[in-house]
């Protein structure tokens, strides 16, 4: 090699001094320069070595390689085998499947068992088409079902189970009540249920719904939508019977619902007016007045009448009277809600609870150096509620704006709630209530807990209706006997429910006995069951027509209704008293268990400042509590030096 190039640079060398000029020029520009180092050279006995070892690696492979031939040869007839087998059971099954295909195609042929059932889609369309559901007029959509026809039915059903009725009056309650169910859907819901059927009046299942309005709850809009509705039960009021089966039943029919949908179908004025009373002519000034006798505001001159209200209603002076009565049904019959005078009342005497906390608060903490935790009584009372088994908060009112007022709202609370409410928060209260007052309040809840037990009791007679009017008048006495002493016991503040409770109800009692029969919970429970079909059954575009129709088809097919599973109590004193305590202990485990973590312990997360913008900044400043000057005039990099250093 070493002279294979030395005669190559002699010929170059030689060529190299023969040329000039331009072809020397070119030689050069093709000149090639290699530079090899020292340690990149490779000699030829360790190319030869390495030869020889990959030779050797090639040998190994391919007597590994006549191996592997072998074994696959090997699989190849293992896998034979196995198909073979899975050939043979295939086949066997094959004959088994003919047998079982002739049994089945035998079976097919059978008139008994041949499939002769449809769809619930087609029965539910079906069964649909039986119902004569029209829409109701007005500008408002609305479904609504003949209301005779439906009475007659429910009256059929009750003398055929109840055969010691025929010969008696069947007492028939209208009720009506108006619940949002939606950001965008408003129910006015029209029902009625017998009276006779005693506590179960109370279920939404006996109390049928005849007309829905997805409308506001307004004497316009009941007006114009149930009219035909109102002719129906203003002509059945006037005949006072109705034909079932060939024969006359007698009707006698009351009028239930809160005090809004009352005083709006009876064209009375709203609550808040200066004669707010539906059956009297009471100003609102004077409803603390209970030195009045029993039945002073039960007679003339003060008693309301029909044909007082149709008449005043075209007058100026007209006790509250702005609208002709929708029903012509006597005053007598047109009966309170037990439920809502419960959900009112408390209502009242929660806030007083409230305002009383607030005002002892902010006196102590007026006198109490900086930096000391204030509400302190507010929290005590929040946590005695919670502690009785109650979802409850107190919270600041939003104003138009979104910021915080310094008005409190709190938890608005259901009638199993309140119930609850009246039977434990009594005890409760000497927590956080003035020491020199705490008696006569705790008095207040007590007897007005004791009053209502009464007359929501189904053995509550008409014997009792003196005993009842007695007790009103002196917890009303001394509801108002705190006035001047604490807020919101003055005498404004006693409400239409606590007037109705003290004069009309003993006066209803009086004449029709059990004033329970009477209470809108069956309504309220109507009010949730429509909900639930609007919202799980409802395609939403004719919510009030879907809601008629599927409880239409739940009267229809009540019989096929899957029964629950009965659980008898025998340890009477457990589901008193002894579950409440063992739930009870377990909130409070829960509450003050270590491994809980505090707000506080919480680490917040970072916020990157540059990624937020001026608006965002300063609300983040606002929300720190910094009230620099000229905040609106800083801009965004001033605002994040100021976030920094705080």
């Amino acid at each position: 090699m070493n002279s294979y190039l030395r005669k190559k640079a002699s010929m170059a060398k030689q060529a190299f001094k023969q040329t000039t000029g331009r072809k020397r020029q070119q030689l050069d520009n093709k000149v090639y320069k290699l530079t090899v180092r020292r340690m990149e050279t490779e000699s030829v006995d360790a190319l030869m070595a390495e030869v020889e070892r990959c030779q050797n690696e090639v040998q190994e492979w391919k007597r590994k390689y006549a191996d592997l031939e072998i074994e696959k040869e090997k699989f190849y007839d293992e896998m034979k085998n196995e198909i073979n087998k899975l050939g043979e059971e295939i086949t066997d099954l094959k004959h088994v499947n003919k047998d079982l295909d002739a049994y089945v195609e035998a079976l097919e042929q059978k008139e008994t068992l041949k499939c002769k059932g449809k769809t619930l889609n087609q029965s539910r369309t079906n069964l649909n088409k039986t119902y004569h559901i029209e829409k109701t007029a007005g500008e408002y959509p609305g479904a609504s079902i003949s209301f005779t026809s439906t009475l007659r039915e429910h009256i059929k059903e009750l003398l055929e189970n109840s055969p010691e009725l025929k010969d008696s009056t069947i007492q028939v309650k209208l009720s009506g009540d108006g619940a949002r169910m939606s950001r965008t859907t408003n129910f006015m819901i029209m029902s009625f249920s017998l009276l006779q059927l005693n506590e179960s009046v109370m279920s939404p299942k006996h109390n049928r719904t005849v007309a829905i309005i997805n409308g506001p709850e307004k004497y316009a809009t009941l007006k114009a939508s149930l009219s035909h509705f109102f002719r129906e039960v203003n002509e059945l009021i006037s005949k006072g019977t109705i034909t079932v089966d060939g024969r006359d039943v007698q009707l006698q029919f009351f009028l239930g619902g809160d005090m809004k949908f009352l005083l709006m179908i009876m064209g009375i004025n709203s609550a808040t007016a200066d004669n707010a009373c539906l059956w009297c002519k009471i100003h609102k000034d004077d409803r603390w007045d209970t030195s009045r006798p029993f039945s002073h505001y039960n007679e003339d001159p003060q008693w309301r009448n029909l044909e007082e209200i149709k008449k005043m209603c075209r007058s100026k002076d007209n006790f509250g009277c702005i609208n002709e009565p929708l029903i012509n049904m006597p005053l007598t019959n047109v009966i309170p809600d037990e439920l809502h005078l419960l959900l009112r009342i408390t209502d009242k005497l929660l806030q007083n609870v409230i305002d009383e906390v607030l005002e002892r608060d902010a006196e102590e903490y007026f006198s109490k150096t900086m930096g000391q935790t204030k509400g302190i009584h507010l929290s005590k009372l929040v946590k005695v509620i919670n502690y009785l088994g109650i979802s409850f908060s107190i919270w600041n009112k939003k104003n138009v704006d979104g910021s915080e007022s310094q008005v409190k709202e709190f938890t608005s609370l259901l009638g199993s709630q309140k119930k609850k409410l009246l039977n434990g928060l009594p005890s409760k209260l000497s927590e956080v209530l003035y020491p020199d007052t705490c008696e006569t309040v705790q008095q207040i809840w007590t007897d007005f807990g004791t009053l209502y037990n009464q007359i929501s009791d189904f053995s509550f007679c008409k014997t009792a209706a003196n005993a009842i009017f007695v007790q009103p008048k002196s917890w009303v006495e001394l509801f108002f006997s705190l006035k001047g002493i604490r807020p919101g016991y003055t005498r404004p503040r006693v409400t239409p429910y606590m007037h109705t409770l003290v004069y009309h109800i003993p006066f209803f009692v009086k004449m029709h006995g059990c004033f329970k029969k009477f209470t809108g919970q069956g309504v309220e429970k109507n009010n949730d069951e429509a909900k639930r079909v609007l919202f799980n059954k409802s395609n939403k575009w004719d919510a009030a027509k879907d809601t008629v129709y599927t409880e239409s088809r739940q009267w229809d097919l009540k019989h096929h209704e899957r029964m629950k599973g009965q659980y008898t109590k025998r340890k009477v004193e457990y589901w008193n008293t002894e579950i409440s305590e063992i739930r009870k202990q377990k909130r409070a485990c829960c509450v003050d268990s270590p491994d809980t973590i505090e707000d506080d312990d919480i680490p917040t997360p970072e916020v990157n400042l540059t990624n937020l913008s001026v608006k965002q900044l300063r609300e983040l400043i606002k929300e720190k509590g910094l009230r620099p000057k000229g905040l609106s005039k800083l801009k965004k990099m001033e605002l994040t030096g100021l976030i920094e250093k705080a």
